[in-house]
């Protein structure tokens, strides 16, 4: 017991995070949320191109009942004029697959002496760290996805292109006019009720504060003095910056990057299954003790309105 106790001692104490590697979802609080289970999940909207009929503002005439018995020879479009309107509300559904995130250890019998098998045990913690890495992945994956799943139903279900009028295409590198450019994309789609979340990568940031940083860093720009001291970005032109490293492998062949803005109900996150942690002894591999975690995620992007890509090609 006196060895057991000393090894646990010597390990914790040396114990140390090296850097290099993602701790926790940057990038879920950021989304909707919900929790169906089922091997395939919908999600129903109504489609953002049912806007109100404009041609239905008429000028007041005959469209009384009265007026119609009245009309000698009545004509189709008079009988026409005193039914009720009909404006057709089309809805879509969209496809929200599980997908399963997974991790498993074996602990050797001396590291099961070093550092312990329980719950609470450093290698837990590593692997949920490697599991939250996988849940912004499949939120990333939503976001510069280039079709979606969607229909009426179940059995008419089709791949939808995410619209090129939805993509801000610009030249160089990452500044305050480019992000004004992907607010207006917004604007202009009537998107004023949610905040607006723009992940970036780091090398993004360098060049928006390289080139726009005695803008954004003036009190004539923002005011809260963390700024000046931590070097966290303001909200830009009411943008709010994320900056994540995993924005680097969505490039997709464009010279300076792809980033990428949304509003949180844009991106559904589906928790089909919630994380489990297992771990027991293994017969077959001389009782030294397994760990097993996994949970079953599914995200997509329920509107693709409230999603704005913006591509910077190289100069």
């Amino acid at each position: 017991m006196a060895f057991d106790t000393y090894w646990r001692s010597m390990y914790c104490d040396s114990l140390l995070d090296l850097a290099g590697y993602q701790k926790r979802s940057i990038l879920k609080e950021f989304v909707s949320k919900d929790s169906k289970g089922g091997d395939a999940v919908f999600f129903d909207e109504i489609s953002p191109n049912d806007a109100a009929d404009v041609g239905a503002i008429t000028a007041l005439s005959a469209d009384y009942r009265m007026d119609f018995e009245t009309i000698g020879s009545p004509a189709l479009a008079d009988w026409l004029n005193i039914q009720t309107p009909h404006t057709d509300v089309t809805k879509q559904r969209t496809l929200c697959v599980p997908n399963k995130i997974e991790a498993g250890y074996t602990f050797r019998d001396i590291d099961e002496v070093a550092q312990g098998w329980g719950e609470e045990s450093d290698v837990v913690r590593m692997l949920q760290q490697q599991i939250k890495v996988q849940e912004d992945t499949l939120i990333l994956n939503s976001l510069y996805a280039a079709t979606q799943t969607r229909g009426k139903d179940q059995a008419n279900l089709s791949s939808v292109a995410f619209p090129s009028a939805q993509v801000v295409e610009t030249t160089g590198t990452l500044d305050i006019t480019d992000i004004m450019s992907v607010r207006q994309k917004f604007e202009e789609n009537y998107v004023y009720d949610e905040p607006l979340y723009m992940a970036i990568t780091p090398q993004m940031k360098t060049n928006l504060i390289n080139t726009n940083g005695s803008t954004i860093q003036s009190k004539d720009f923002v005011d809260p003095k963390r700024y000046f001291e931590t070097g966290e970005l303001p909200d830009i032109y009411g943008v709010h910056l994320i900056v994540h490293p995993l924005v680097s492998s969505y490039a997709g062949g464009v010279g300076n990057g792809r980033a990428v803005c949304w509003t949180p109900s844009a991106i559904k996150y589906n928790q089909a299954k919630q994380l489990s942690v297992k771990m027991d002894e293994i017969p077959s591999q001389r009782f030294q003790i397994g760990l097993y975690l996994n949970e079953f995620v599914g995200t997509c992007r329920r509107d693709d309105k409230r999603v704005v890509r913006l591509d910077m090609a190289s100069a």
